[in-house]
């Protein structure tokens, strides 16, 4: 019905709601999913990470063959109801673990821009809740859609996204702005699971560089609790992927000639030329500074 509807920039109804939410449409409409209660926490968290599957050239794992001499061989299998042990390593390798419990269907032929027709296959494991769309799209390799779905016996509780495959790990580990990140999730469990055994990072490098510990550059940040992203940003100039303005939390060099911005403070301010003041607006109260400020900030 959505699709068949009046179109919007020559879009139906179900595609604007399915750029919206495309994991939509990977739900499937079983009794479990329909009769299991997830908290609604857990829906928004899944969701607010959830990869951009359909992002550069996507997420791609092996179709049969090596990874040096790629070919269509798993398919066979595939469309036999078996999950080839080459691709469910290829699929541990972007964190997707599955479990001895799985099974594989044929899915619906998946339409690309062009009009062209590409076969899927659907492989649902019933230990994590995991559904995986695979979509033969190109020679060697298929396009990954992952999703999850509730699974009567299933393990409970919020799993996020594996790190290989979340963008909000990569946006805060590569952020600037504000001056609180980039974070290190990686760097920040691995200190975790390291002080749950009794030492520090600090302790197992000290233990393999011996008296060079004392001068060791990396052994010394560590010791400050600074990652290599952050003495990234301490210790290399501004340049061409990292402008000095970003650092700042503006998105451009310049941001026009009349309205100047305070990322901090999260606040838009005009130059009042009756006032001659600069007039902010945002969270809080309404707060005037003098006009030099505006040829400082813009």
């Amino acid at each position: 019905m959505l699709d068949r509807g009046a179109k919007f920039n020559c879009k139906s109804a179900l595609q604007i709601l399915l750029e919206r939410r495309p994991d939509l449409a990977e739900i499937d409409l079983s009794g479990d999913n329909t009769d299991i209660t997830v908290p609604y926490i857990d829906l928004v968290l899944e969701i607010l990470e959830a990869p951009d599957w359909e992002s550069g050239l996507g997420y791609r794992v092996l179709r049969g063959g090596t990874q040096q001499n790629p070919n269509n061989d798993f398919d066979g299998a595939l469309d036999r109801g078996d999950v080839p042990n080459g691709l469910a390593e290829d699929l541990a390798s972007w964190g997707v673990v599955l479990s001895e419990t799985r099974n594989v269907t044929s899915g619906v032929s998946v339409t690309n821009s062009g009009g062209g027709s590409n076969p899927s296959w659907l492989i649902r494991d019933s230990r994590s809740g995991l559904r995986i769309r695979l979509i033969g799209i190109q020679w060697g390799v298929y396009h990954m859609r992952v999703s999850h779905q509730c699974v009567a016996g299933m393990v409970r509780g919020y799993e996020p996204w594996p790190r290989t495959l979340s963008p909000v790990v990569v946006a805060v580990g590569e952020a600037r702005f504000p001056w609180k990140l980039p974070f290190d999730i990686g760097r920040d469990e691995a200190n975790t699971w390291l002080e749950h055994i009794g030492t520090t990072r600090v302790d197992v490098q000290g233990a393999f560089l011996g008296p060079n510990r004392w001068t060791d550059v990396d052994v010394a940040c560590e010791s400050l609790d600074i990652s290599r992203a952050e003495r990234d940003v301490y210790t290399k100039a501004p340049g061409a992927t990292n402008p000095a303005h970003r650092d700042w939390g503006f998105s451009n060099a310049t941001i026009g000639s009349e309205v100047i911005f305070d990322p901090i403070a999260g606040a838009t301010g005009t130059l009042d030329v009756a006032q001659g003041k600069i007039r902010w607006q945002g969270d809080g109260p309404v707060r005037w500074d003098p006009p030099q400020w505006h040829a400082l900030l813009r």
